[in-house]
């Protein structure tokens, strides 16, 4: 963490007029974590949890648990209108400062097809993040 903040904030920021990219910091942290990792053994000497076998591909499609709807309909309906009244209201002031026209249906439509297609790929929501 140490190591990131300082070249974001004192190699990048400082000779940004004279790199052609900025330093990509945080690609070498997890490339030497994973060499550092191997080749120290730190999975079979200390027990830390590494990642294994990415399977390739995409996964085949299947239901979210239908069993977990009762307890997670009400928390559900919550935040799917906090979260759809941050995007739309996103949307509004990019749609402002860039002169092109929003419509609220179709930003729900958009958002719900969206959800509902990725929880059956086991996918994060989608929304907009304010930061």
């Amino acid at each position: 963490m140490i190591v990131i903040y300082l070249v974001k904030h004192h190699i990048n920021e400082r000779y940004q007029a004279r790199l052609v990219a900025p330093v990509p910091i945080d690609l070498i942290v997890i490339v030497a974590g994973t060499l550092l990792s191997h080749f120290l053994k730190l999975n079979e000497l200390y027990k830390v949890k590494i990642v294994g076998e990415i399977p390739l591909g995409i996964p085949a499609p299947r239901s979210p648990p239908m069993s977990l709807l009762n307890a997670l309909i009400g928390d559900s309906i919550r935040i799917a209108i906090v979260s759809f009244a941050i995007n739309i209201s996103m949307a509004k002031l990019f749609a402002n400062k860039h002169k092109y026209s929003v419509h609220a249906n179709q930003e729900l439509f958009a958002y719900g097809v969206g959800n509902i297609f990725s929880s059956f790929f086991r996918g994060f929501p989608s929304c907009v993040g304010l930061s």
